[in-house]
């Protein structure tokens, strides 16, 4: 297991591991782990560190350890996750930044942990589990996501007892050790003459106190006190030539039990760790001190520390980041932040990289910009100094500042990238990240085709940095391919897709998440081809590895139900569409309940596929019931709530409800005018419905100045071959044919099918429906056709 560099903690894990290598006795193997959460009960004196470390090796190469009992943060659930996403992140090369919240990293931990299991597995162990806790008092396993992928195993220790009991009702499988299980039988111990020792107590006070253990040089500048042979260490005890600390959760304990039962001498322990580290140079000792005055409440000099040139310069660095929010939170979160944060950055002569590093900290922990000022200050000092990286890096803050405009964004940006292009060696992943971000700019503006060469310098850029075929290009390849789709070219769309998708079932694998997230995209652009055929295969492979990712009860697994239910009513599969938007609905009322804009669009979805099997009561009513949560979440003036209005419309216009389908449509068409214009396709589609309301109804003296109007606006926004101008020339023929004009009606289906001719609209339903007239003014040359 290679050793990540991050916390302090991660010295301790290590340590830990080192020990047991050691020992020579790694190979034992009490027990086989399986997929899932893998619960070993062990008595508190059994060491569980080997067994739990043999299990995980023969279950997958990849593996992250953590004691919680090895020392004071170890036992923070926080702490924890952060460790485990950066060891994942590590290990596993994303590029992702880990989340700052620990709400976000539990949001995130699922993708992150079935990227792992498509990358050949994982096993995460958590001894004494039972100590991670919020509260000191109650084990926490909220961490722990409801659904493991195929592929991870969670092998989790804690002594017979409630929390063992708790973690039983969720776990795979149950193992218990006894003293005789155990390759290292027991748990190493302080022995009672150390414990009693006046020459050993004042440095084993100081270990306790500690974070993660003293250095020699440490321990010898702050006691006069003579240490034991450390050739072995002695039991209760690690050492890694240069490091000493506490060896396990109940040498901590013993300590703290016989000697630190006083409160006031910890906090002077903690006082003077502090002080010791502050007076240290480099950024470790200043976040030491930081620690330790925090753990022993002395919250003014923490603040003192956190605004200090050195330790801001080092907000960039995500571990360094993470703690300083930790410390932030304890002084009172974003208003004291912002405060002194301020401060500092108003400093005379301040660094560009210490305002950036506070702009940094300020960004990710609050959610929200960092001031405009700073950012301004930070590229004039980055100027004055001459420091290309941080006056690019201000640059970019400065453009995607909420409150900078448009075009200055733009000029900023360009900027940026012209001092770049500068340096002696053209740094390209930051140029592909500036292209970017000037790509999203003038897609904002309408800019298409400049916003798609932009996009494509991004690709250049990063193929230049990864390579060809390196799968860190799908995310930039699914950006340009968007930019693709909102131009309306849906060609290039799909060739840039397919691309990305190759590359990431031959990099990443078919069951990585990415590679669903490829294919529900490609399947997207299909759709919108009318390419149903090879949008459903594409939207099965997406639901099978999306559900076997996240389980078959995620939000993500109900959206892949939805789209496969929309495809499959495409291709009159209805029967099917209906079991698929039945079950994402059932799964959407239980995420989110009915007042949700997802299952509102469900329920519209789930009534579609009804109609189309003559279901028109149940259908009736769940269009209703959609328009209910469409008022109550987006407004009645929204285009889902005008959309679902207009379903609605038709359900009532084939049931024979005439009079208030025509009510509906006539709302609909004026909602979609003040939402888009009166030559919108969305408003034109209305009145085009509105039209066959009355030429189904009986009444053509009222569709045909309609359908005149509809056939202008219609064919001069998309064309003779486009399918809304196909569907009102179908109406309007059968118009003609009631008042015998088939001279009319033939000379304009010819003129519609000639029109098509060669197009992929030719196996359209609109074009099947002209066929349908013109064969019947050709049998019936007197009779009315309709």
């Amino acid at each position: 297991m290679a050793a990540p560099v991050s916390l302090p903690e991660d010295d301790l894990m290590q340590m830990k591991i080192d020990r047991l290598e050691d020992s020579g006795r790694r190979d034992a193997l009490p027990f086989e782990a399986v997929d899932g959460l893998n619960l070993v009960i062990c008595p508190r004196a059994v060491a569980p560190t080997p067994a739990l470390l043999a299990a995980a090796r023969n279950f997958g190469s990849r593996q992250v350890f953590h004691a919680a009992g090895l020392g004071a943060d170890c036992r923070d659930p926080e702490v924890f996750l952060w460790r485990l996403m950066a060891d994942l992140r590590r290990q596993l090369e994303f590029s992702d930044p880990i989340p700052a919240e620990p709400a976000a990293m539990r949001e995130t931990l699922p993708n992150w942990l079935a990227r792992a299991a498509a990358a050949g597995g994982l096993a995460i162990i958590v001894q004494d589990a039972h100590e991670l806790s919020l509260d000191g008092l109650t084990a926490d396993l909220d961490w722990l996501p409801g659904w493991l992928p195929r592929g991870v195993a969670v092998l989790i220790s804690a002594p017979p007892g409630p929390a063992a009991e708790q973690f039983r009702e969720r776990s795979a499988a149950v193992f218990t050790l006894q003293d005789d299980d155990s390759p290292a039988g027991s748990e190493p111990a302080l022995s009672d003459d150390l414990l009693e020792s006046d020459a050993a107590g004042p440095w084993l006070e100081l270990l306790w106190t500690a974070r993660a253990g003293l250095e020699l040089e440490v321990l010898d500048a702050l006691t006069q006190s003579q240490l034991p042979a450390l050739d072995p260490p002695p039991p209760g005890l690690l050492f890694d030539g240069r490091r000493i600390t506490l060896a396990s959760g109940q040498a901590r304990d013993a300590v703290a039990r016989r000697r630190l039962g006083d409160h006031g001498r910890r906090q002077a322990l903690h006082i003077r760790l502090a002080e010791y580290f502050g007076n240290q140079p480099g950024i470790a000792a200043l976040e030491r001190a930081c620690w330790h005055w925090a753990a022993a409440g002395r919250l003014d000099r923490l603040e003192e520390i956190l605004v200090d040139t050195v330790l801001l310069e080092a907000m960039r660095q995500p571990s360094r980041c993470f703690e300083a929010l930790r410390h932030w939170r304890a002084l009172g979160g974003s208003d004291r932040m912002h405060q002194t944060l301020e401060l500092a950055c108003l400093f005379p002569d301040q660094s560009s990289d210490a305002i950036l590093g506070a702009a940094h900290v300020f960004a990710v922990g609050t959610g929200s910009d960092a001031p405009l000022k700073w950012l301004q200050r930070a590229a004039e000092r980055a100027e004055s100094e001459g420091n290309s990286p941080a006056l690019v890096q201000a640059l970019q803050l400065l453009a995607a500042h909420g409150d900078t405009a448009a075009a200055d964004a733009a000029e900023m940006l360009r900027r940026a990238l012209a001092r770049v292009a500068e340096e002696p060696e053209s740094d390209e992943a930051v140029r592909a990240s500036l292209h970017h971000r000037l790509a999203c700019l003038l897609e904002t503006e309408g800019r298409e085709t400049e916003a798609r060469h932009e996009y494509e310098l991004a690709v250049a850029c990063t193929e230049t940095v990864a390579g060809a075929d390196s799968p860190r290009l799908i995310p930039w390849l699914i950006n340009l391919a968007a930019a693709h789709k909102a131009a309306g070219d849906l060609g290039a769309a799909d060739q840039v897709l397919r691309r990305a998708l190759r590359l990431s079932r031959e990099g990443l694998g078919s069951r990585h998440p990415t590679t669903a997230v490829c294919c529900d995209q490609l399947a997207g652009i299909a759709y919108m081809n009318g390419q149903y055929d090879v949008a459903e295969p594409l939207y099965r492979e997406t639901l099978e590895i999306t559900e076997a990712s996240f389980g078959p009860d995620h939000p993500a697994t109900a959206a892949c139900l939805g789209n496969l239910g929309s495809v499959l009513d495409a291709r009159q599969k209805f029967g099917e569409a209906e079991q698929s938007h039945r079950r994402s609905l059932g799964l959407l009322m239980a995420i989110h309940g009915e007042n949700h804009e997802d299952t509102a669009g469900c329920m519209h979805n789930l009534a579609v596929a009804l109609e189309s099997m003559s279901k028109a009561d149940e259908a009736e009513q769940l269009y209703r019931r959609a328009l209910e949560t469409w008022s109550q979440v987006t407004g009645e003036e929204s285009p889902a709530f005008a959309t679902t209005l207009l379903n609605l419309a038709g359900v009532l216009r084939e049931r024979g409800a005439w009079g208030e389908a025509e009510a509906l449509y006539r709302s609909d068409i004026e909602l979609w005018r003040k939402l888009l214009g009166t030559d919108h396709p969305h408003t034109l589609g209305a009145l085009t419905e509105l039209a066959r309301l009355y030429v189904d109804g009986g009444k053509p003296e009222m569709a045909e100045p309609l359908l005149l109007h509809l056939k202008d606006k219609t064919m001069q926004r998309s064309g003779k071959s486009a399918s809304a101008y196909l569907e009102v020339v179908a109406l309007l023929a059968r118009v003609y044919l009631h008042f015998d004009q088939r001279s009319e009606a033939r000379t304009m289906i010819e003129d519609a099918l000639a029109a098509s001719e060669g197009t992929l609209n030719m196996l359209s339903a609109p074009i099947q429906r002209l066929r349908k007239l013109l064969a019947g003014i050709q049998q019936y040359p007197t009779d009315t056709v309709n």
